[in-house]
């Protein structure tokens, strides 16, 4: 006791403060906060598009479904549209008759003009397609061999 009066009046759990030490561990704890809020900002970020991503594979899933039932639903009516003219077709009148074979001598000219032009199209295309290729293995060669 009388030493601490001489001393001056200090207590011992007291210790002098390391200041770049305890910036350090401040810039530290700061570094790892951030590193976390940064983590959490890309958890949430790909919670959201997993989210995204699921709803647009529920909508596409509903949407398949619901193109399957309407391509039943056409298949149907033009299975009964060809049914109610047939019918007629079969009917004693001559001049509907007539109607349904020009009509159906029609679509049999336009489905063989239109496998023509796709025929015509699509071979001009691919001949197009493989000399292009050709062409360039050939420039790819005469380099090649110029090296």
């Amino acid at each position: 006791m009388v030493r601490r009066a001489r001393e001056g009046i200090k207590c011992t759990s007291y210790r002098p403060i390391d200041y770049e030490k305890l910036h350090s561990k401040i810039a530290e704890r700061k570094l790892a906060g951030q590193q976390a809020l940064q983590k959490l900002k890309h958890i949430k970020a790909a919670s959201h598009h997993q989210k995204e991503e699921n709803l647009t594979k529920q909508h596409n899933i509903v949407w398949q479904h619901e193109l399957a039932r309407l391509n039943v639903l056409r298949q149907q009516l033009q299975s009964e549209l060809g049914m109610m003219l047939l019918n007629l077709v079969d009917s004693d009148d001559n001049q509907l008759k007539q109607i349904y074979q020009d009509f159906h001598h029609i679509e049999s000219v336009l489905a063989d003009d239109f496998f023509k032009f796709k025929e015509s199209t699509t071979d001009a295309i691919w001949s197009l397609r493989l000399s292009c290729i050709f062409n360039s293995i050939r420039v790819l060669k005469k380099t090649l061999q110029n090296q």
